[in-house]
């Protein structure tokens, strides 16, 4: 037993090692988990998406892995904005449009996984790591804010003699960003450079209120 327990250790391992010379990670066909955010602010805003071509790459020893960051994005960010600002347009790029209080940048900063022996070292499940940047401009491209948001998922386990690699690091990955996203959208919802932005965008204009007029004399007869 402890034999084969090396020898299936040992496999693990060069099976990382080869797929992690060249790992392209697949979006997981995961539905976007339900929005957790409670304040809505009371602007206008367009969200920059990256293009869903858009790809992050890393070295990994002497290769790559390479994660779909603008199909990433782009799943999610479609999802959560809407519920964080009273409305939303998406937009590819600059130009930006004029009839907007701000834009809205969310993009992959950085990705890192790792493998975790499950069943006693007989089965494998994957972590993943997502770093995404939020920023906020003005509609003239002046910064309002920028926060930086990490999330860490796990992806299910497999016990096999085949573990497939890019699928398991695809779901902890999708999922990753997912939970980025929302948390950088709740970040935004509790700035103060955010709300004193948004307060001085809609502070009401209250009217001069007219003087009461006196009331005319009245004339005893």
């Amino acid at each position: 037993m402890i034999k084969k327990h090396v020898l299936w250790l040992a496999f693990s391992i060069l099976l990382l090692a080869g797929c992690a010379a060249q790992l392209n990670v697949p979006v997981a066909d995961i539905q976007a988990p339900p929005v957790n955010i409670r304040k809505q602010l009371p602007i206008k805003v367009a969200v920059e998406l990256p293009p869903e071509s858009t790809v992050y790459t890393r070295a990994s020893g002497s290769g790559s892995v390479t994660i779909q960051s603008g199909r990433l994005v782009r799943k999610f960010a479609q999802n959560v904005f809407p519920e964080l600002f009273d409305e939303v347009t998406f937009i590819d790029g600059k130009p930006y449009p004029d009839d907007v209080d701000a834009i809205v940048i969310p993009t992959i900063e950085s990705f890192n996984f790792d493998g975790i022996q499950v069943a006693l070292g007989f089965g494998m499940k994957f972590s993943a790591k997502i770093t995404m940047k939020v920023t906020m401009l003005t509609a003239q491209g002046m910064r309002v804010w920028s926060h930086v948001v990490s999330a860490t998922k796990e992806s299910h386990d497999v016990v096999s003699p085949y573990i497939p690699v890019a699928e398991l690091v695809g779901e902890a990955s999708t999922l990753a960003t997912a939970e980025a996203i929302q948390e950088a959208a709740q970040e935004i919802g509790f700035a103060k450079e955010v709300t004193d932005f948004v307060r001085g965008r809609k502070t009401p204009q209250v009217a001069a209120t007219p003087a009461p007029q006196p009331a005319p004399p009245q004339i005893s007869v």
